[in-house]
């Protein structure tokens, strides 16, 4: 789900820093062989939100206040949870 991408974007991006320098390559279990690269974690983001949006799974504006809402999660947990 888009809020769940975004919710682990964040948190990895406020561990690692947003670009960390080093590529990130996401494996599929259900799509073997198949790697996804990218260089910001919001680029996978961006990702999910148009793969979702090319399924026919949600409009843009669902998506996009899900990626808002996950991000608002990370942050919430990161500065309450995490001291």
């Amino acid at each position: 789900h888009t809020t769940n991408s975004a919710a682990m974007a964040t948190s990895l991006a406020f561990l690692f820093g947003e670009d960390p320098g080093v590529p990130i390559v996401a494996l599929s279990p259900t799509n073997p062989g198949v790697a996804r690269h990218w260089t910001t974690f919001q680029q996978g983001v961006d990702e999910v939100i148009e793969a979702r949006i090319y399924a026919g799974i949600h409009y843009r504006t669902s998506n996009e206040v899900g990626a808002r809402v996950g991000r608002q999660a990370a942050r919430f947990v990161f500065n309450h949870a995490l001291r």
